[in-house]
Formats: C-alpha cells, structure tokens, sequence
C-alpha cells in the first residue's frame, strides 16, 4: 500500500483547516480532517479484486451541494472517507485556494 498525491496534500493541511471536497457527482461539502486509515473494500482476501488502502476522514461541517443523483444520507457533523474509492475531483484548503485537482 502506497499513500497516493491526494492524501499526500491532505497529511499536510492542518486539522483544523476548512477543506472543500468537489466530487464529480455533482456533491460539495466543507469540512475538516478528522483522521487517517487503513482499511480494505471488505471483500474476502483471496478475492482478485480485494483492495487494502489509505483513506482520509473528513468531518462535514456544511453540505453545499447535494449529489445530482442518487441519495446521500450524510449529515452535517458525520463522516465521509476520501480515498482512491471515494476519490473526488477537486479540494480547496481555505485562505489557500485549490490544493489538489484530478
């Protein structure tokens, strides 16, 4: 497992620095970094596509815009990871601009 460029920009915001996440369904949110993991995609080990990865917790502090499709059942003070499986198209650090863009 390898950290990619993404959590690489992210280990060196501050904790408490207002990040906002773009994704590409449409889905913006502000919030701050509440942690760094490990984890896996939950599939069996002996399975060809399981997947061991870094991921980066954000705490929602405002839900700008909701996704163009599908339900989001987040809520403002919950969790959302931001990995190579919730990767989103952009991120600003505020007072910094955009620190890491797809």
């Amino acid at each position: 497992m390898e950290w990619n460029r993404m959590l690489t920009v992210l280990k060196s915001c501050s904790k408490s620095s207002i990040l906002t996440i773009y994704w590409g369904n449409g889905l913006i949110i502000k919030g701050v970094i509440d942690t760094f993991s490990e984890t896996d995609n939950s599939l069996e080990e002996d399975d060809p596509d399981y997947k061991e990865y870094y991921m980066c917790v954000i705490k929602i502090a405002d839900i700008v815009r909701l996704p163009n499709q599908g339900p989001f059942n987040e809520k403002v003070g919950d969790l959302i990871e931001v990995s190579i499986l919730n990767e989103p198209i952009k991120i600003e650090e505020k007072g910094k601009g955009i620190i890491w863009e797809k």
